[in-house]
């Protein structure tokens, strides 16, 4: 599990006095805890789907503050996320090439071609909720959205 592992590195940027990790692990592993207790569960675990959205999430936001930072002429804080990015990449799984996630959409919209008979942008968030389940975490969600919304518009219905 995901969570498993970085309960693992933290203990590892222990001993390397690597704080920069430590802290980044850290971090993420509070928003673990967060996400389980906002949903109020008996158990203190999260699954790894869970997992890979909040380190999505998390990932977003140092996007979001290194531009910030960038723009504002804070080039070592900048430097200092994008660091963060990567340490957080690597328990992400590999990304689907877009030719592989097209394929996968055209798919799952021919299968609510055939079972609603009309496909229309009304459907969008269906097909895109049916999408995130297959790839199951291997595709950003704005990826997803947006090559969906692209298929339907060319898309004979």
């Amino acid at each position: 599990m995901i969570t498993q592992q970085i309960d693992d590195n933290i203990k590892d940027a222990m001993r390397a006095k690597d704080s920069l990790k430590l802290s980044t692990l850290r971090a993420v592993k509070s928003e673990f805890v967060s996400a389980t207790q906002r949903k109020g569960r008996e158990s203190k675990t999260i699954d790894d789907l869970e997992a890979l959205s909040i380190i999505r999430k998390c990932i977003s936001q140092r996007e979001d503050s290194s531009k910030a930072f960038f723009s504002g002429g804070r080039f070592d804080l900048s430097m200092k996320e994008q660091e963060e990015i990567l340490i957080l990449g690597e328990y992400l799984p590999v990304e689907m090439s877009d030719k592989e996630l097209g394929g996968i959409v055209n798919k799952i919209i021919g299968e609510f071609k055939r079972a609603v008979g009309q496909v229309t942008k009304k459907d969008t968030g269906k097909i895109i909720k049916s999408v995130s389940e297959v790839v199951a975490g291997r595709a950003d969600n704005k990826m997803i959205s947006e090559l969906v919304i692209k298929h339907l518009n060319t898309f004979e219905y």
